[in-house]
């Protein structure tokens, strides 16, 4: 059994999985995977610590996480309503968010991982692409 993806962080992006608690003790341990990398300097520890908060409902027990064959037999209750993805992009909205849900492992091992990717937005009141007009001699 593959334990999913891995929590990331460079220059260009930081990538957080969180495991949900699955019915049965298994290697993957419930919470934020342990990030490979160096958070950036465009995501301040403020910043930062801010979204492990909002982000804690990712990591919390599923009711009706059970496998049927290698599928989930509930549908993943953020697919439809994200409040936690709702509530970055509106408090953080300098960064720019992509969420997915993965079901990873079979039978009583297995588990929902909610893979949050976090990457720097346009500064506010920054503009791109506008020159100077040049001064001409009279």
């Amino acid at each position: 059994m593959g334990c999913g993806p891995s929590s990331e962080a460079n220059e260009q992006f930081v990538r957080l999985v969180f495991t949900t608690q699955p019915l049965t003790e298994c290697m993957c341990c419930p919470g934020l995977k342990q990030v490979n990398g160096m958070i950036p300097s465009w995501l301040p520890q403020a910043s930062y610590s801010r979204i492990l908060e909002i982000c804690a409902p990712y990591h919390a027990w599923i009711y009706c996480q059970m496998d049927c064959c290698g599928s989930p037999v509930c549908e993943n209750p953020f697919e439809q309503a994200n409040a936690p993805l709702q509530q970055l992009k509106k408090e953080l909205p300098s960064y720019n968010f992509g969420f997915s849900a993965e079901w990873i492992g079979f039978g009583k091992n297995a588990n929902w991982q909610h893979v949050l990717e976090i990457r720097p937005g346009m500064a506010v009141g920054q503009v791109v692409g506008i020159e100077a007009p040049a001064q001409g001699n009279m």
